[in-house]
């Protein structure tokens, strides 16, 4: 290119890790709201005037607060914090050097970046991990997507997470501040810390964060670690219990390898499994069903390390779905021969295994189940099946199952063991963040369990094992999404309510210990006892006989025709999401709510709703009865079937009063099932709702910046000086970019922000050579084609070009134009030329393919006015695109050699001689500034002295140099030419000077004369 002394830099992303112990990364030196300034560097003299921004009088923080009571969360919950450690917010200046007053006097625009380092204590802990966070309400950090622009911001977040386990350290950057020992590591208590959080996107203060936080509980149905890959012979159904045992796996290492096409038993979704080199990874796109139908989402990422031996393999694929009895055949290949490996061990139904092969080094394989070797040792000779169908599930931990694959794929470069030193890591890189976490819905009856254990109860005390035995409703299930008790004024006895209300479960005494059970085990179980008629009507010896059995039915206008259900949407960002129910038939205006601080799906509050609504329906009709100590036995929750005037009557017991020797019971109709036995209920009787507004769940990730920096002629008199101008621009790219800070460094280390740009430069290149043309008068003969990077452009008339519209540096070339014409490519040619503007007519003939274009528009071609003892050194710069880090930009290496100071070349060269050979030679000056043509008024020196350069040409050599001459004319005497050529010459080629005292020589002008 012909842009000597330019440089152009694509600025790309710098890759920032995790670190380490959490999923999201802590990192300083970020290029917050732009352009932070780090005061690494001496700062540069300011010029003469300095305009500041808005700062801020105060830098303590003022959102803390203390007594706040600590959350307890279940499943995956929003939450706001309390910041229990902060700094005072840091200020830092940033310096915009460019702009003039327009008489010469540089200005200096000061402005105050602020940054806010703090902790926020957001729950009980352990956590799993932080899931998303928003500052005031914007979503700035989201780990559960696969967008990748959402997954690369999540790296600008400078955020530590402490999950709030019992081994919790303290923080070390706290401790930095208040010295070792100091600090607290608040084990039990789950929260972030910001480093250096920029706030200038809110308000110059600390935004208000709410998280969303996924814990893993003792989910009961899934273990809460160590999820590992075992193989499941002839399973059977949901129930098979897991063995808990040490496991082996077959490691997958190089290129390809992967586990693929995972089916659910319960349903229709896939999980797909592949490889990054040593990594299983589940992919965070796929879903697995768990026990009734719960949505898991697959975002942890397992590790295997083991020392290797290399082998060739593949798996055979079998399509065998669900039965029993089946056998897949697996073959192995070591080294490019076949093995023998026949496996005939007897296996039971319903039964998990722990499974691997191992090679002991010396051609032999062996086959382990459950640690222990099945069969006999193999020798590498030829083909070989094994049976059994290899599944997907978990080691420890009660009853459950997640699914199976039903094809593995082993790819050339594969590794088996040689022994059993396997150890098992999850990444932390994930939404979870800690290994092996389950962070799916969770069982009522764990929540239920921790909560009452939180009020001193102990396991013998309560009995929560029944509350979700059984689904409640067709293709709904009892596991909650999310919830939380904050402790404000919210006791274990409201929590359970909640939960009993929206998922219909009921608490009773029985026996000195409380009981758990959901309405539709009740139902199911079927009445405990069938009383006859005449069992009725018990009464004290001596007294009159009582009614058998009373029975008081609710009138219709008592009952709901409608129920609204309010709920947290986990889909809308906890946003209150509101379903309702509606009977069609009933002669009843009377409505209800329920009000449920409960994260739910659409689905699930739909049917909570409707059975909530068919519920007082079902138990319209009271009853009251007395019976004799024969049934003394009955309790509270318990159903029985009364026989009375030739009907049975299904009632539920709430409660009992023993006195006298007999029973007095109370029960309410149990006339159908919740879950629509009979069809008397189904989900389609469900009314609207509203789920809540709709929700951004991407993060619009900021592109990386294009740096241009220009070391042409000044374009502007306001920008005398030693400087040179800045473009910044986001490329061919069409993500979103909010501007850039540049930053100057002179070792390439310690970087200080120089310049804010908020307006992307329009550039472009040419696409074919611009020919070389006149500078004296319009150049209607050339044109010059422009594939424009970022911007349009226009055309106008010659009056307004004159008038300085349309300016372009193509090259170092300066011009100008009055035609552009957008071609069908979505190129611009550009016609009806002036050229060498601004003194830059030794460059038009200088172009080639290729050469950079930029359209001068003075917010978008920035001026730096450089220092004069930086002309000529070496100086680094980085273009950082706003909320982007500066250490993960790469820089450019530029020297200023200050040629807006280059006095023009001199023009009208001209030459007389005198009767005796001496040459007289004279010009006219031209000036850098104040070249206007204007009336009686002589152009400005533009320099602080006149003062010129002449070399005497000889070809390409210089004979002669004359210097010091501080007029517009010289003489070349006789003498003299006869000294540099042997006699006066009839012409004589010269190049002259102008000189400027602060970069010497400036362009020559060259004449033969």
């Amino acid at each position: 290119m012909s842009d000597v002394g330019g440089s152009l830099l694509s600025v790309g992303a710098g890759a920032i890790g995790f670190v380490a112990g959490g999923p999201i990364g802590a990192f300083a030196g970020f290029a917050a709201g732009g352009f932070a300034a780090q005061a690494l560097l001496p700062q540069p003299a300011l010029p003469e005037r300095i305009t500041e921004g808005p700062r801020l009088a105060d830098l303590k923080i003022q959102s803390a607060a203390y007594g706040k009571p600590i959350p307890v969360v279940y499943g995956r919950m929003r939450t706001a914090g309390n910041i229990i450690w902060k700094q005072p917010l840091i200020e830092e200046q940033q310096v915009d050097e460019s702009g003039s007053t327009g008489s010469g006097n540089h200005v200096a625009v000061v402005n105050y970046l602020y940054y806010a380092t703090f902790a926020v204590a957001i729950c009980k802990g352990p956590i799993a991990g932080v899931i998303k966070i928003w500052a005031d309400s914007k979503l700035i950090y989201n780990a559960d997507t696969s967008d990748a622009d959402t997954l690369s911001a999540n790296d600008l977040i400078p955020v530590t997470v402490f999950y709030g386990d019992e081994t919790q350290a303290a923080s070390s950057l706290i401790e930095s501040f208040e010295g070792a020992g100091n600090v607290p590591a608040y084990r039990g208590l789950a929260y972030v810390l910001f480093e250096r959080l920029p706030l200038r996107n809110h308000g110059n203060r600390i935004p208000n964060l709410t998280f969303e936080v996924a814990v893993g509980t003792n989910n009961s149905d899934i273990a809460d670690s160590d999820y590992k890959l075992i193989a499941h012979f002839n399973g059977a159904d949901q129930s098979t219990a897991f063995t808990d045992s040490s496991v082996y796996h077959k490691a997958l290492t190089g290129s390809g390898a992967k586990l693929s096409t995972a089916q659910s038993v319960f349903g229709s979704a896939s999980c797909l499994f592949s490889t990054v080199n040593d990594y299983i990874q589940a992919l965070a796109s796929a879903d697995w069903n768990l026990p009734h139908n719960s949505a898991w989402q697959v975002s942890f990422r397992l590790r295997i390390t083991s020392a290797p031996t290399t082998w060739h393999s593949v798996l055979a694929t079998a399509d065998w779905g669900f039965d029993y009895g089946n056998s897949n055949k697996i073959g192995l290949f070591f080294n490019g021969g076949a093995i023998s490996f026949q496996f005939t061990q007897a296996l039971s139904l319903n039964t998990w295994y722990a499974w691997r092969i191992s090679n002991d080094g010396a051609g032999h394989v062996r086959l382990y189940i459950n640690g222990s070797q099945v069969g006999s040792t193999q020798t590498l000779t030829a083909n070989s099946t094994m049976g059994g169908a290899l599944r997907i599930g978990k080691i420890t931990g009660a009853t459950g199952f997640m699914g199976y694959i039903d094809e593995l794929i082993f790819q050339r470069g594969g590794a088996v063991t040689t022994d059993t030193s396997y150890t098992v890591e999850a990444s932390e890189t994930n939404v979870a963040g800690a290994p092996g976490a389950d962070v799916s819905d969770q069982n009522i009856k764990d929540i239920v369990a921790d909560l009452v254990q939180s009020c001193g109860l102990t396991a013998g005390d309560y009995d929560a094992s029944t509350i979700n035995e059984q689904t409640v409703w067709t293709n709904a299930e009892l596991l909650v999404k999310g919830f939380i008790v904050n402790g404000s004024g919210i006791s274990v006895r409201k929590a359970i309510e909640d939960l009993a209300g929206a998922f219909l479960f009921e608490v009773y005494e029985s026996d000195g210990k409380l009981h758990f059970n959901h309405r539709n085990n009740i139902i199911n179980g079927g009445p405990v006892a069938t009383i006859p008629e005449s069992e009725l009507g018990a009464h004290p010896l001596g007294t009159g006989e009582s009614d058998l059995l009373e029975i008081v039915a609710r009138q219709e206008v008592e009952l709901p025709r409608e129920l609204t259900v309010r709920y947290l949407n986990p889909q809308r960002s906890y946003w209150q999401g509101i379903q309702r129910a509606q009977l069609q038939q009933a002669n009843s205006v009377l409505k209800q709510d329920h009000d449920f601080p409960i994260a739910m799906t659409d689905d699930q509050a739909k049917v909570s709703a409707l059975a909530g609504l068919m519920l007082p329906w079902a138990e319209r009709r009271s009853f009251r009865l007395a019976l004799s100590a024969k049934y003394a036995w009955l309790e509270v929750g318990d159903i029985i079937a009364v026989e009375y005037n030739s009907r049975s009557f299904p009632m539920r017991i709430i409660k009992t009063n023993f006195d006298g020797g007999m029973l007095e019971v109370a029960a309410v109709s149990q006339d159908f099932a919740i879950d629509g036995a009979g069809g008397t209920v189904n989900r389609s009787t469900s009314g609207g709702g509203s789920a809540g507004p709709s929700v951004v769940s991407t993060i619009s990730y900021p592109v990386a910046t294009t740096i241009g920096i220009l070391d042409v002629n000044l374009l502007s008199d306001a920008d005398d000086g030693p400087g040179y101008y800045v473009s910044a621009d986001k490329g061919a790219s069409a993500n979103y970019w909010p501007g850039a800070g540049i930053y100057r460094s002179s070792d390439d280390s310690a970087f200080v922000s120089i310049l804010s740009v908020g307006a992307p430069a329009e550039t472009g290149t040419a696409t074919h050579v611009l020919a070389d043309g006149p500078v004296t008068t319009w150049d209607r003969a050339n044109s010059v084609n422009i594939s424009m990077t970022n911007g349009q452009l226009y055309s106008d008339t010659e009056a307004n070009v004159l008038n300085g519209a349309n300016i372009g540096i193509l090259g170092k070339e300066i011009f100008q134009w009055t035609t552009a014409v957008l071609e069908s490519d979505g190129t611009y040619t550009l016609s009806g030329l002036l050229r060498g503007r601004r003194g830059t007519e030794w460059a038009t003939g200088t172009h080639q393919i290729g050469d950079r274009f930029y359209l001068y528009q003075p917010v978008e071609l920035r001026r730096v006015f450089g220092q004069r003892d930086e002309i000529g050194l070496v100086r680094y710069y980085k273009a950082v695109t706003s909320g982007r880090p500066i250490a993960g930009e790469s820089s450019v290496q530029f020297v200023n050699t200050a040629a807006g100071l280059k006095p023009y070349a001199p023009a009208h060269i001209a030459g007389a001689r005198d009767g005796s050979g001496n040459l007289a030679i004279s010009w006219v000056r031209r000036t850098r500034v104040g070249g206007g043509w204007r009336d009686y008024v002589d152009a400005s020196l533009g320099e602080s002295i006149e003062q010129y350069s002449i070399d005497i040409m000889d070809g390409a050599s210089v004979k002669r140099t004359v210097d010091g001459i501080a007029v517009p004319s010289a003489v070349y005497t006789a003498e003299q030419q006869t000294a540099d050529f042997g006699a006066p010459q009839a012409s004589a080629v010269v190049k002259i000077y102008q000189i400027s005292a602060e970069v010497g020589r400036g362009y020559a002008g060259a004449a033969t004369v």
